[in-house]
């Protein structure tokens, strides 16, 4: 069976291989950790009981115990959309909670909206603007290209110096 193991747990496996060999004292390998001595003793019956693959996360690839259902999200954002578009997201919660009976909260509802606005945006869309911005001529140079092409002298316009 294959395990992924982060780097962390990599490291675990030789304090708690040298402690159960008797090379070092729990004390040592529990400072090492920066765990309990009764949590070095927990991982060492779990390394004795199942080898390596005992010292992984056994909540690996779960998800929160507090993740709210994709279907409640997708739900909450369709309601938003069609009926509170242009509401703040406290009060967006409020009605939600007064009129849909879902709750909801404000912080999630804001990660929510973000997420989605994010999405609606993508980088190819920035580089098409920019390039855009580039051939209208409407792009100021840079104070880079503008001492190059001043070849470092300044000037004086309306009594301020410009390097």
């Amino acid at each position: 069976m294959l395990v992924t193991m982060s780097d962390k747990e990599l490291s675990r496996i030789n304090i708690i291989q040298s402690v159960v060999e008797k090379r070092m004292r729990r004390r040592d390998a529990a400072h090492q950790l920066a765990l309990t001595e009764r949590q070095t003793q927990r991982l060492m019956n779990r390394f004795r009981e199942s080898g390596a693959a005992g010292l992984a996360n056994l909540r690996r690839g779960r998800p929160g115990n507090h993740r709210l259902p994709e279907s409640l999200k997708l739900r909450v954002l369709s309601l938003l959309h069609d009926h509170y578009s242009d509401f703040g997201p406290t009060l967006a919660a409020e009605k939600l909670r007064e009129r849909h009976n879902i709750t909801v909260s404000v912080e999630t509802l804001r990660k929510w909206k973000l997420q989605v606005k994010k999405s609606q945006f993508t980088t190819t869309q920035m580089v098409r603007w920019r390039l855009n911005m580039a051939t209208d001529h409407s792009i100021i140079r840079s104070s880079i290209n503008w001492n190059a092409s001043t070849r470092g002298k300044s000037l004086i316009t309306n009594g301020s110096v410009l390097y």
